[in-house]
């Protein structure tokens, strides 16, 4: 092996690097943007869950729903519900209790999570607006 080709060596294996490193950088927001959409998703599902379960129990007169007031969701407060779900997503604030507010008359439940009221997950438009945002 001459000169040259041992000065090679190096040379190629900064190359192999500094590609690894451009390839992360652009992977990387996208990953995390993909992984954050999933979490407010999953908040979305556990908000409709938590107002499916609300309503059904106004309707059948099971449980002590409390109307017209927010309300935290919690095993103590949301029938049949073993452990108090919290946001997985940042877009108002991860790991914020999910608040819910019944109306009685249409029997309807507004869910939001914290003290944020800019989104009604259980409502259709607010909630792809709280995915995407």
């Amino acid at each position: 092996m001459n000169e040259s080709q041992k000065s090679k060596g190096p040379m190629v294996a900064i190359i192999i690097v500094a590609v690894i490193v451009v390839v992360l950088a652009i992977l990387t927001p996208i990953i995390l943007r993909n992984m954050e959409t999933k979490n407010r998703q999953e908040d979305v599902k556990t908000a409709k869950e938590i107002a499916d379960t609300i309503t059904k129990s106004a309707l059948n007169k099971q449980g002590d729903v409390v109307v017209g007031t927010p309300v935290e969701a919690t095993p103590d407060t949301v029938p049949n519900m073993t452990s108090q779900p919290f946001a997985k997503g940042n877009a108002v604030g991860k790991d914020e209790p999910f608040i819910y507010y019944y109306v009685k008359q249409g029997n309807s439940c507004a869910i939001y999570v914290g003290d944020d009221r800019t989104f009604n997950l259980n409502n259709e438009t607010q909630a792809q607006q709280y995915v995407n945002k």
